[in-house]
């Protein structure tokens, strides 16, 4: 069984995203950082089945991304066959994202929301396989945090 797992970050290289992934014919793709609005489209560009959850708002000070403030994105698994799925928060609060975009976007500590979504997929062989996705928080220089060790 091939797996891809790929940062996409929102919607920025799709012109690239699609043909690589069109290449390489992989039958399980692990996405983070995809956006809620374009979950459906991934899953018919892709002709595969999909999961998909929320995790945090987009929150940027880059004047290029102002566009794109408050829009939800999470993490996805897409494959030709899903048996089964489903996800669990491990830090922060799920209803945090429920609340208004600006009380959301003005409190640090509601955006420090992790999910982790899993997806019970066959393979070609009809065996079992459960993969499990998430998305830790960027670090300058990569290097592990305290926040991500816990």
């Amino acid at each position: 069984m091939k797996l891809i797992s790929i940062n996409i970050e929102t919607n920025k290289h799709y012109e690239r995203i699609f043909p690589f992934l069109n290449k390489h014919q992989p039958d399980v793709i692990c996405m983070q950082e995809v956006l809620e609005e374009d979950f459906d489209y991934i899953k018919e560009k892709l002709g595969m089945d999909g999961v998909f959850r929320v995790f945090t708002r987009i929150k940027s000070k880059n004047i290029q991304y102002q566009h794109m403030q408050g829009k939800r994105e999470g993490v996805a698994i897409f494959s030709r066959s899903i048996v089964d799925s489903g996800y669990f928060f491990y830090w922060g609060n799920e209803d945090n994202l429920s609340l208004p975009v600006d009380e959301y976007l003005e409190h640090e500590e509601y955006s420090k929301n992790y999910t982790a979504v899993w997806a019970d997929t066959l393979g070609k062989d009809g065996q079992k396989m459960r993969v499990v996705t998430t998305h830790f928080p960027v670090t300058v220089q990569g290097e592990s945090t305290s926040h991500q060790l816990e």
